[in-house]
């Protein structure tokens, strides 16, 4: 079960980069990654997320960015 305070669903349409992916909502053949929790620092990885048929994804706003917040506590660009 999701802890609704540290992790948010969001459309990939809304991610950006410095967001902390925690979960793809999918199967894991549906994107290309190895890993499914990372910190989203490349743009090719963002356009690789949104070119997939994933629609939604699990970010922790804690470990990254989130739309509303700028940059989690010990986050540093």
């Amino acid at each position: 079960m999701h802890n609704q305070k540290m992790l948010k669903k969001i459309s990939v349409d809304h991610l950006t980069l410095g967001m902390h992916l925690h979960e793809f909502c999918g199967s894991w053949m549906e994107h290309p990654f190895w890993r499914t929790k990372f910190v989203l620092k490349d743009q090719k990885d963002l356009d690789a997320v949104r070119a997939s048929s994933i629609r939604e994804v699990w970010i922790d706003v804690v470990k990254g960015l989130t739309r509303r917040r700028g940059f989690a506590r010990g986050e540093r660009t």
